[in-house]
């Protein structure tokens, strides 16, 4: 069984990932490590998630507005390649998680900041989550 996502962070970052396309791959790199520690929370056991991601850089209007679909499973691996089964997924929880990660990843190579303690403040419950 598998679940599709889309997860997208808010305008004002969209600058400094336009900026430079090799950022383009933190931006899905940080969405793994979400889904890898969401789930890890969620059933309470370190889990390595099944993902495609795909990286939609312009929305219907052909403007730049980066955003991923994910395909995944909905489960993970435990450490004996045990696949462990988790059909339920707290979005709440994922927003905040996709902000952390996204944001902490970007700051490592370059994000102001100012630009990350604004997000914070404006963003309380997280950046969008979208689960099917």
């Amino acid at each position: 069984p598998h679940r599709h996502i889309v997860i997208s962070i808010p305008n004002l970052l969209w600058p400094w990932l336009k900026e430079d396309r090799s950022r383009w791959k933190l931006y899905m790199d940080a969405a793994i490590s979400m889904l890898n520690e969401c789930l890890s929370i969620f059933t309470h056991q370190k889990l390595r998630v099944g993902a495609i991601i795909v990286l939609h850089p312009f929305g219907k209007d052909t403007d730049f507005q980066p955003h991923l679909h994910i395909i995944m499973t909905e489960g993970g691996f435990n450490s004996k390649l045990k696949f462990i089964h988790k059909k339920y997924l707290p979005a709440g929880i994922m927003r905040k998680k996709w902000m952390f990660y996204v944001l902490k990843l970007f700051q490592k190579f370059g994000l102001s900041n100012s630009l990350v303690s604004r997000c914070y403040k404006l963003y309380p419950n997280g950046f969008y989550v979208w689960v099917h």
